[in-house]
């Protein structure tokens, strides 16, 4: 008995359980006490004393190997349940190491700790099905198994969690660095498509804005479909990367709003400046076209006035059409170009009423002293009118009138300081013309009539003395006193008229008081005793 409890002993306890041990001991005590039953002598009794004394000390010693087997049994069992726990950790620690490895960015945090969960899960079941003993040894190394992985994993997690958010820090600033330099580089092509004036006016700042407008929402989208992260941190990054856009998309509006309004200023103020440019070409037309006194008095002010009206209103109608801007910086320069346009067109039309009425005043008083030189014209055809009016008197008496409508002139245009000297010598040369035109004509008309006087008088004086020569020189002498012409009356004068005409006619007829012949001959002939010689008798009396 004793020998086979030693053979027990030295059996691998993992390989038998108490259980079995304790049945395979029982087994052999009953098998050991029935073959002493066998080998035992005396009677009855004696064996019986025997087997009873036998089968205490067996059971005695078979109680003592179970408990001995029992304790070795549980210390194997102890030792191969944690050595199967230590194994389930180090495979967990090589999962997770393993899993270190990984491109994190690859796997999210929450994939990683779905498939740390799996694997411990695994671990856990495989270790299970190496565990031995009963289920409570089971449980309490599981248990303790099962918390010891547990603070693996968190402890795993945290660590990847830092890694991961480190990594998807990286890509996403490479990402959104790669989007801010995409949107500057359009921001710098809008600019360069939009330097000068022609390109510039193209687009229009709200017109801009929607295209930087779509192009970061682009940008946006683009990021958003490749940022990395969980779904705050998307947020967050593009949150941060959309204010930057729009920051630098309002900063540029900003400058080209300022660009666009300079280039349309510019633009408008050219076209101002041409409109400008030809309401002073019509007004320079209009000045070049009336310069002449025939056209200046075809077009009355009031006519002017409408042609210049009508150029103003359709050049502001065409300025109104081309500028650009909004309404209150159009408004501001039409305003500004109402004033200078309206400016101009009041000072011209000053200028020009004074020239018209200059102009009315001079030809009326042209057409006035040419009136007065028709009358003095028909005058003349009467022998008696002509010959009492002497061509000095005649001189004198259109100086007289001249001088009249010249005061006449100078008062009308007296508002007009600045133009009145100019106007007035003009015109006092036209009506010193117009005097010496008919100066000339009416001293040939009066030598005729002085010449037609005297042949009258030379014929009535050779006519023989006869009966009706009484009549006829008292006549004679009768019209020549009654237009103050002495007529010589003695004792031989009718004798030497005809004599005298001759040289009277050739040598003492008037001369024009203006003509600048010789310094004797400015105001006409004068005799010895200083009076003009067309105021001398054209007969001396004879005493």
């Amino acid at each position: 008995m004793e020998q086979f409890f030693l053979e027990q002993a030295e059996v691998k306890c993992l390989q038998v359980t108490p259980g079995e041990m304790q049945q395979q001991l029982k087994e052999k005590h009953q098998e050991l006490l029935q073959g002493c039953r066998e080998e035992l002598l005396g009677d009855d009794f004696q064996k019986k004393v025997a087997l009873e004394e036998l089968e205490q000390e067996s059971a005695k010693m078979q109680e003592a190997s179970l408990l001995l087997y029992r304790n070795k049994y549980k210390e194997a069992v102890l030792s191969a349940n944690r050595k199967a726990a230590g194994n389930t950790m180090k495979e967990l620690e090589k999962f997770v190491l393993g899993q270190a490895e990984v491109e994190c960015l690859q796997v999210t945090p929450g994939e990683m700790q779905q498939q740390l969960k799996k694997k411990h899960q695994e671990l856990l079941q495989g270790c299970r099905k190496e565990l031995l003993g009963d289920d409570s040894q089971k449980q309490a190394i599981l248990e303790e198994l099962e918390q010891e992985s547990a603070r693996k994993q968190e402890a795993s997690l945290v660590l990847y969690r830092e890694k991961y958010k480190d990594a998807v820090f990286s890509a996403n600033r490479v990402l959104t660095k790669g989007a801010k330099k995409e949107f500057a580089e359009f921001l710098n092509a809008q600019d360069h498509d939009t330097q000068t004036e022609e390109q510039c006016l193209q687009v229009e700042p709200n017109e801009l804005q929607h295209r930087l407008e779509r192009k970061y929402h682009d940008l946006l989208q683009h990021c958003q479909g490749k940022m990395m992260g969980e779904e705050p941190q998307k947020e967050d990054t593009l949150g941060k990367l959309e204010q930057e856009l729009r920051e630098s998309s309002e900063e540029f509006l900003h400058t080209y709003r300022q660009r666009f309004r300079q280039m349309e200023n510019s633009t408008n103020l050219k076209a101002k400046g041409r409109i400008k440019q030809q309401f002073e070409e019509f007004i320079q037309e209009q000045d070049h076209d009336t310069q002449t006194e025939e056209r200046c008095l075809q077009l009355k002010p009031s006519g002017m006035w409408k042609q210049l009206e009508e150029k103003y209103q359709d050049l502001l109608q065409r300025l109104k059409g081309r500028l650009m801007g909004e309404e209150p910086q159009k408004e501001d320069i039409l305003r500004e170009l109402e004033e200078e346009l309206r400016e101009r067109m009041n000072e011209f039309l000053l200028i020009y009423n004074q020239r018209f009425r200059q102009i009315e005043a001079k030809e009326r008083i042209k057409k006035q002293f040419e009136e007065f030189i028709g009358e003095q014209k028909q005058d003349s055809e009467s022998m008696f009118k002509c010959l009492k009016m002497n061509p000095t008197k005649m001189w004198q008496h259109l100086e007289k009138k001249r001088d009249s409508l010249l005061q006449s002139c100078s008062r009308e245009l007296s508002d007009e300081k600045s133009q009145v000297s100019a106007a007035r010598e003009m015109l006092e040369t036209d009506l010193k013309n117009m005097m010496e035109d008919f100066f000339l004509l009416y001293e040939e008309h009066y030598k005729k009539k002085f010449f037609m006087m005297c042949v009258s008088i030379g014929a009535i004086a050779s006519l023989p003395i006869g009966a009706g020569i009484g009549a006829g020189v008292a006549a004679a002498v009768a019209g020549a006193h009654a237009i103050g012409i002495g007529v010589p009356v003695g004792a031989g004068g009718l004798s030497i008229i005809g004599g005298v005409i001759g040289s009277i006619i050739g040598s003492r007829h008037p001369k024009n008081p203006n003509r600048k012949s010789t310094s004797s001959e400015h105001q006409g002939r004068r005799d010895t005793d200083g009076t003009p010689s067309d105021e001398i008798p054209l007969l001396s009396r004879e005493e």
